[in-house]
């Protein structure tokens, strides 16, 4: 991601952290999974974002629930190239469900 920012600074990523196996396990076995808890892979991923994309030049954002987390670049919201309501909309035509982007802390 670093090195595509280099090449593309105008950028923003985004991505959904895999339900651990843990999870898909007790999901087929029709076990009651805490909608809230976010899985060790968005919390790694996280961790990795934080540390490596500035915040002078992304804003972060997530919704822990659904383990989506984003980078978004701020010049691109700042000349309104994209726009937060933009991508939940981009998001909600992708995934079903409802969701909560909020940013992080």
């Amino acid at each position: 991601m670093l090195k595509y920012h280099e090449n593309h600074p105008l950028a923003s990523f985004g991505f959904v952290a895999a339900e651990d196996n843990q999870h898909n396990n007790a999901t087929l076995h029709n076990t009651t999974i805490q909608n809230n808890c976010i899985n060790k892979r968005f919390r790694f991923y996280r961790r990795m974002m934080l540390s490596l994309f500035s915040p002078e030049k992304f804003c972060q954002y997530s919704d822990k629930k659904s383990n989506i987390y984003l980078l978004l670049n701020k010049y691109t919201l700042r000349q309104r190239h994209i726009t937060l309501q933009m991508i939940e909309k981009e998001i909600e035509a992708l995934y079903e469900g409802e969701y909560s982007i909020t940013p992080e802390d």
